[in-house]
């Protein structure tokens, strides 16, 4: 697992500050996406993730985020 730096803006343009945090993730898609899911978002409009070795990966056309819900047959099991 690697420490990611994660910013998530939900709008944009934005006066707001973005949402950040450091996520341990195997990649930066599931960094940024597993911060959308700690503050249940759905979309965000702009994603920056920093890696340790200083590599930048943007998504300037947004995430998003479909959580599912479990299904009876899902809770059996």
């Amino acid at each position: 697992m690697i420490t990611y730096d994660v910013a998530l803006w939900r709008f944009w343009p934005s006066s707001e500050f973005p949402i950040t945090d450091d996520i341990e993730a195997s990649s930066p898609l599931l960094a940024a996406l597993a911060l959308m899911q700690r503050y249940r978002l759905k979309h965000v409009a702009r994603v920056a993730v920093a890696a340790p070795d200083g590599v930048i990966t943007r998504w300037a056309d947004g995430l998003s985020l479909i959580l599912e819900e479990a299904t009876e047959e899902q809770e059996v099991q």
